[in-house]
């Protein structure tokens, strides 16, 4: 399935000028703008991962998609999650960033931490469980941690089985400098 040519649904309230349905084209969908203007939003396909999530053997899909303004430093991800019948997908569930960062509210401190955007080569699929990582704390330009979350398929939706906050330190052990979607 080609991913990088396809359709998503679109439901983050706070960008009105990307439409209810995204039709991304080599990956990429940005709102109408005239150059030189840098002020649009974009839509893109930051990586597709494939493993069985639903247990039957086949591979089902994630797709990390990254979307914001082009001249600000917003960053959002939602994660859409796919299974293939035949050669069609079926979508399963939608990730968005605003379920993710509800969740690392309840866990951080306070409430006082900005969740950021996925990091790169951060989402899997393994032994039936999609991990989700996210930078998180501190400012955006250097976070402090990263925040992870793992989900199983029940009963057609993503069901939380455990989360871990990582200190700094240990997120650049494993990720590599600069691993965030821009």
């Amino acid at each position: 399935m080609d991913f990088r040519n396809h359709t998503f649904p679109f439901t983050a309230h706070n960008f009105a000028d990307l439409p209810r349905r995204i039709h991304v084209r080599e990956g990429l969908f940005h709102s109408p703008h005239h150059e030189p203007s840098l002020t649009y939003t974009y839509f893109k396909v930051a990586e597709v991962i494939y493993g069985d999530l639903n247990g039957d053997g086949q591979d089902d899909a994630a797709v990390v998609a990254i979307y914001g303004g082009a001249s600000s430093d917003t960053y959002k991800t939602s994660v859409y999650m796919y299974t293939i019948e035949g050669r069609r997908p079926k979508p399963l569930a939608v990730l968005n960033e605003k379920a993710i960062a509800k969740e690392y509210e309840r866990h951080s401190h306070g409430g006082s931490s900005q969740l950021f955007e996925a990091v790169a080569g951060g989402t899997t699929i393994k032994r039936g469980r999609l991990t989700v990582r996210h930078f998180a704390g501190g400012a955006h330009c250097c976070p402090q941690n990263v925040f992870t979350l793992r989900y199983v398929l029940k009963e057609g939706r993503l069901a939380l089985v455990s989360k871990s906050l990582r200190k700094k330190r240990e997120a650049e052990e494993r990720i590599p400098h600069g691993a965030e979607y821009r």
